[in-house]
């Protein structure tokens, strides 16, 4: 990921991991349900990087420490710096899909919210730039086809390819929606 403030997996595991309190509404993780080691194998990183990205997210006020009751307070903040994501949904991207998937997903809705939840034109390098392959190699365009198949089939993304010269073709995406049908 190039130049992220933090790792959006990372938070999106806290938010499927988290409870919610029952009198407050707070949603809370205990940390002996936190490890680091949990949280770099579930997202697919070492556990430096996650301790580093559980870092980014305190840093920003997306998680809070409860020291008192051993556990991270989830903060739910404006759209501009975190969209929020029904657990429901991110739950099961995290389950059964990997986090390509899940990057390039919350990149897509990111981008349709800037937008104006509007359409707009998105491109291979783009999306392969945001993942972290190769944005020289066309054969990596397979990658990025089945995880915008696999979007499309779950009814999250929306897009067309549009030509508008004889060899000039875009991707268009149409719309994006944040939570499953």
């Amino acid at each position: 990921m190039k130049d992220k403030n933090y790792y959006d997996v990372v938070y999106a595991w806290f938010q499927c991991k988290s409870e919610r309190e029952d009198k407050t509404g707070t949603r809370y993780l205990n940390y002996s349900e936190s490890k680091y080691v949990t949280i770099g194998e579930e997202c697919g990183i070492d556990r430096r990087s996650a301790s580093k990205y559980v870092t980014k997210l305190l840093e920003m006020g997306l998680l809070e420490k409860d020291d008192v009751n051993k556990r991270y307070l989830l903060k739910q903040l404006e759209n501009s710096t975190a969209t929020l994501v029904p657990w429901n949904t991110l739950r099961q991207l995290v389950n059964s899909l990997n986090r390509n998937t899940v990057n390039i997903f919350v990149h897509l809705l990111n981008r349709y919210l800037a937008a104006g939840e509007t359409e707009f034109i998105i491109t291979h390098k783009e999306l392969k730039d945001r993942i972290g392959i190769s944005s020289s190699s066309s054969s990596n365009n397979v990658v990025i086809n089945d995880i915008l198949d696999i979007l499309k089939r779950l009814g999250l993304v929306a897009y067309e390819l549009r030509q508008i010269e004889p060899t000039k073709t875009h991707m268009v995406v149409t719309s994006v929606k944040n939570v499953l049908p």
